[in-house]
């Protein structure tokens, strides 16, 4: 449950004032679930407690004339959260027809059902005192750390930190959350550009992995405006995003360039069904290499390239790939720059060929050469990589020229 919320601290002894929380979001949600629950549970049972619980739920703001939730979550689940709040069996009634909403449903059932094992045992009398000890730990016992950031940017480069300290961060949110915030009245068209490009970037993510988001989004702007490192993503999208149409026309290139990413994983995406058979051994190929760096230039050339010469541009990506693995030269930073500024140029149109292509990645290319002297001394640690290169000789001496269709 991933998603952007606030929390209402106006009326505490600190008043702090209404904060958008980027990490946390799932402990104040279930601790808000929680005491919904136990309120539930104690009503008609022990009815002062289950009272003064509503405080940590709700407050009258008197200017609103009017009673606020303390929690609000993202536009997506805040009034279905809302009325889970108020009425559970109501807001349940009618089955969710999203993921997240099923999800606070679930939890919703889930803490009730806890909440009936706590108690399981004891006297109904005593309910209220063995609930109540609950509540008094959520409310002098559990430790909160208030972390608060001047900006959005410094607020993404302390989760990079976080991140490289093994603690799930979500970059993803705040990148969207930053734009969602600069449509305005245009919500609704970001949201829907957003869905959309989460859509198609679905089947890239794998379980228990960073984001997917981050990384086309990092991407896709280096074919947008070229290099850039991961943790400058975030300014990046503020200086393409800021103000309402800003930020809408760069979520639609965003979600349009989502489905061109999407296929350059997979041969038989529907993206390839007029381009030549050629294209699919040759994507089936390059990915078989898995060299990240490669990304923004294989995702420029699905989105610009004409069929033709997609095939011909994989091609030497291929050959290009193999010389540098053979060189042990896939990750130095003046091949990942050289790779973006050539992705930039093929996705401005400043390249459309093979040959165009080639110029501009010349200086990254390892010479016959260099390449001669680093295969003869060459070990692989991969048995898929060796057979692939012993295949590939195989048909260099038997005259079949075509190393896209080695791997079936």
């Amino acid at each position: 449950m991933n998603q952007r919320i606030s929390w209402d601290n106006s009326h505490n002894p600190w008043r702090i004032g209404r904060l958008e929380v980027i990490d946390g979001q799932q402990r104040l949600a279930t601790i808000t679930i929680l005491l919904c629950q136990i309120r539930r549970y104690l009503t008609g049972k022990d009815d002062i407690i289950a009272e003064d619980v509503k405080s940590f739920l709700h407050y009258t703001d008197r200017n609103q004339r009017a009673i606020v939730p303390r929690l609000r979550l993202n536009h997506t689940d805040n009034d279905f959260f809302g009325a889970m709040l108020a009425n559970a069996a109501v807001a349940s009634a009618s089955e969710p027809t999203i993921k997240s909403h099923r999800l606070i449903a679930g939890a919703f059932r889930q803490i009730s059902r806890y909440i009936e094992t706590i108690v399981a045992g004891y006297d109904v009398k005593v309910h209220g005192d063995i609930l109540n000890k609950w509540i008094n730990f959520v409310e002098f016992g559990a430790d909160v750390i208030l972390l608060q950031v001047p900006s959005g940017g410094n607020a993404y480069k302390m989760f990079e930190t976080l991140n490289d300290r093994g603690l799930k961060t979500t970059q993803a949110d705040l990148v969207k959350n930053y734009l969602f915030s600069q449509a305005g009245d245009r919500l609704p068209e970001a949201q829907h550009a957003w869905s959309l490009m989460r859509g198609a970037l679905e089947s890239l993510q794998e379980e228990d992995k960073e984001d997917i988001t981050v990384t086309f989004l990092r991407h896709a702007l280096m074919c947008i405006q070229g290099f850039l490192r991961r943790n400058e993503v975030y300014e990046a999208v503020q200086r393409n995003g800021k103000g309402g149409q800003a930020a809408v026309a760069f979520l639609s290139k965003v979600e349009s360039l989502s489905g061109a990413y999407a296929a350059t994983f997979y041969r038989d995406h529907e993206k390839w069904n007029p381009y030549p058979d050629a294209i699919r051994l040759a994507i089936l190929t390059v990915n078989f290499f898995n060299i990240h760096p490669f990304r923004p230039v294989l995702l420029a050339i699905a989105a610009k390239f004409p069929s033709k010469e997609s095939v011909r541009a994989l091609e030497l990506m291929i050959s290009l790939g193999v010389r540098l693995l053979v060189a042990s030269s896939t990750r130095t930073g003046s091949v990942e720059e050289c790779l973006a500024k050539a992705a930039h140029k093929a996705f401005t149109g400043s390249i459309s060929t093979k040959a165009g292509l080639r110029n501009e990645l010349s200086d990254i290319i390892p010479s016959d050469e260099k390449f001669r002297q680093a295969f003869e001394v060459a070990t692989v640690s991969s048995a898929k990589l060796a057979r692939y290169y012993l295949r590939t000789l195989e048909r260099m001496a038997n005259r079949n020229q075509i190393p896209s269709s080695l791997l079936r």
